[in-house]
């Protein structure tokens, strides 16, 4: 999906994109430059289920990261006629 500096700038502001710091004069026609640090994370699709799912119910990532392994071994015993 391609999206104008004015879409950008909507969505910044209704929260559905979020960059931190922001800096306007960074906004171009149908992108936004970022300056990156010396230091970046890269998740792991695991670690984003995680955070989606604290997000999601409100909870700690700690707490969300237990419920998504708890949740893998019941399916895992189910798909092995383990669990009644």
């Amino acid at each position: 999906m391609l999206l104008s500096d004015r879409d950008l700038i909507d969505e910044l502001k209704n929260g559905r994109l979020q960059l931190e710091p922001f800096e306007p004069e960074l906004v171009q026609p149908s992108s936004i430059d970022v300056r990156l640090d010396r230091l970046f994370r890269v998740l792991e699709q695991s670690f984003i289920a995680v955070i989606k799912r604290a997000k999601e119910e409100k909870i700690p990532h700690r707490i969300a990261a237990m419920a998504i392994g708890v949740e893998k071994v019941m399916r895992a015993r189910i798909d092995r006629g383990l669990f009644p």
